[in-house]
């Protein structure tokens, strides 16, 4: 039961960009396939997954490549005890590297704990750091993919990441820090990345910078996919993230599976488009 002293960062999106509803949840999950058992022919390969890039549209978008992801590392299940989610901060006045002081994230399955303690030792590995949770209370690119988090690993605790406006500074100190905290218990961690692959005014642009994007993942190229995002030929909002824990050493550089076909969609001015990668 919740007591008077515990923090709860409650959905802000749910019934908007996903039900709201268990039960719709539940429908929207069997569709996508994700909850039927996993062929016994793919649990080794799936064994390997480390890491996942998720899309953080509406479900109707991007919904189906987000559980594709999800369906690459479930085999995990029993192994995972912590994930890490990181996403980008959709406002360009901020700045940092922001972690939540809350005890837990809501969602319509129910409460996720907030591993706490490897939050704190993020925040000692440098001063880019902040456990602040004003950031994290309107932003919606961690959210979305936190009821396939309570779905697929329902006993893990969840460290919240989002990166504000971008510098090569902030991936350095976050490859290094995910190196520090994690590097003794990576058999035990999801690493989860949510990014759109590319969004821009032009279709076969936007196109093209999600081919580019695939391809800097397939390569482990992390150094050149933060440098094209700072030059701005990579729009993918979580480009730098991506970079950071490909250079963190704690995944695979070239073990990737793309698991979905580029989807694009217009929105906001634009095109978008989605996909789903595993990493090893």
């Amino acid at each position: 039961m919740k007591t008077s002293g515990e923090r709860i960062r409650s959905s802000v999106v749910s019934g908007l960009f996903y039900p709201d509803e268990p039960e719709q949840i539940h429908a929207f999950f069997t569709s996508c396939g994700l909850t039927r058992s996993i062929p016994y022919g793919n649990r080794e390969k799936m064994k390997n997954v480390r890491g996942i890039i998720a899309p953080h549209g509406a479900w109707n978008f991007s919904g189906k490549a987000a559980a594709e992801a999800f369906i690459a590392c479930r085999s995990r299940r029993e192994s995972i005890s912590r994930v890490v989610i990181l996403g980008a901060l959709h406002d360009p006045k901020r700045s940092g590297l922001f972690l939540s002081n809350s005890n837990f994230f809501k969602t319509p399955l129910g409460l996720l704990p907030v591993d706490e303690e490897a939050g704190e030792e993020l925040a000692s590995c440098s001063t880019i750091f902040e456990i602040n949770d004003n950031p994290h209370l309107r932003e919606f690119s961690i959210e979305v993919l936190l009821p396939f988090v309570k779905y697929c690993f329902p006993a893990a605790a969840v460290v919240p990441i989002l990166m504000g406006f971008h510098s090569p500074p902030l991936v350095k100190a976050l490859a290094a820090a995910l190196n520090i905290v994690f590097g003794e218990n990576r058999d035990k961690t999801l690493f989860i990345i949510s990014t759109c692959l590319s969004k821009n005014k032009n279709s076969g642009r936007s196109f093209a910078q999600a081919e580019r994007f695939i391809s800097l993942i397939d390569e482990g190229n992390g150094e050149a996919m933060g440098n094209e995002f700072h030059d701005g030929e990579l729009s993918a909002c979580g480009a730098p993230l991506a970079a950071a824990c490909l250079e963190c050493g704690l995944l695979s550089k070239k073990r990737s599976l793309v698991l979905s076909d580029i989807q694009q969609v217009p929105g906001n001015g634009g095109y978008i488009c989605y996909g789903s990668i595993a990493l090893g």
